[in-house]
């Protein structure tokens, strides 16, 4: 009964692996005109080119470096030391998946400018329909250079170096930023994307070493450059003591002022008052002066307060 099993778990293992295959070829190309099947990693596998709306492998009669090359330059990585597989090296593409033959002189941008034709029945191209020559490359990712990180609290600023390469084809790259912790035997990753050479990652935790490292396309660990970086205190607690420090002695100083100047302003009218004969008269116009200097202070030190910002 185990046996039975274990074969009926072969069985459905292998009709998904068909049911994938089948799916990506006949899948519609969509946006993308090359793509890359059966590699371990995003950087490698069996080379398919769009065609009339259609996935098409690429026999390897003709494929050489050059041809690899394009395809890497096609895919966003770098076309140096791109590595050419034939002979099925990462698969057969299905039956119903036609098979063209690209040439190419290694100058173009993509493979679709390449020329581009059906195999004939030569000795060279005769096994290209069965699909026992379908070509493969392996590509080399961009690798940033001077990764740099340097913490303020817990908020790690993370900088960069395109690759020379890059710099001199001008090229626009997306850089992947992974900051890695390991807690209790167990890794967590903060990862954000960005077209920059720059990057802040906010509120990070505490007092913690963090690996932080930058790659460009998918995220590949070989092919990676990192730093390494340890967060400082709570975010903001040494900042907003500052901040409140800085205000309260600025109303302190505003209060003092007022002060001073409440005491000097009753000390002239009461030396009027003693000067004349009429206590009441003069009493009465000093409680309504009062009344004004103390509405005015109230007022003067919201002022002071709403702006206290601006006279840090």
């Amino acid at each position: 009964v185990v046996t039975n099993c274990k074969c009926e778990d072969m069985k459905a293992t292998i009709l998904l692996l068909y049911m994938t295959s089948f799916l990506q070829a006949n899948a519609q190309c969509g946006d993308k005109k090359i793509r890359l099947i059966g590699g371990r990693l995003e950087i490698e596998g069996r080379v398919e080119v769009c065609l009339n709306g259609q996935w098409s492998t690429v026999c390897d009669s003709v494929w050489g470096s050059k041809h690899a090359r394009v395809a890497c330059r096609e895919l966003g990585y770098s076309e140096d030391n791109a590595t050419v597989f034939s002979s099925a090296y990462f698969g057969r593409g299905m039956r119903n998946t036609p098979v063209h033959i690209v040439k190419c002189t290694g100058q173009e941008e993509k493979l679709a400018n390449c020329t581009i034709r059906e195999p004939n029945n030569k000795p060279k191209e005769k096994n290209c329909n069965n699909h026992w020559r379908d070509a493969g490359v392996h590509c080399r990712p961009f690798i940033p250079q001077n990764v740099t990180t340097a913490a303020t609290g817990t908020d790690v600023t993370i900088s960069w170096r395109p690759p020379a390469l890059a710099r001199s084809m001008n090229k626009q790259l997306l850089y992947h930023v992974v900051c890695s912790v390991d807690i209790s035997n167990a890794t967590y990753d903060y990862r954000v994307e960005t077209r920059m050479q720059e990057i802040t990652m906010p509120q990070l935790l505490p007092s913690t070493a963090y690996n932080c490292c930058v790659a460009i396309g998918a995220y590949i660990q070989n092919f990676t450059n990192c730093s390494s970086i340890t967060t400082g205190e709570s975010a903001g607690t040494s900042s907003n003591c500052s901040a409140v420090g800085g205000v309260l002695g600025t109303l302190t100083v505003i209060l003092v002022l007022l002060l001073i100047g409440l005491i000097v302003c009753v000390a002239i009218y009461w030396k009027k008052i003693k000067a004349s004969d009429q206590a009441c008269k003069p009493s009465t116009r000093l409680v309504y002066d009062l009344q004004s200097w103390c509405a005015y202070s109230y007022y003067l030190i919201l002022y002071m307060y709403r702006n206290s910002d601006s006279l840090e």
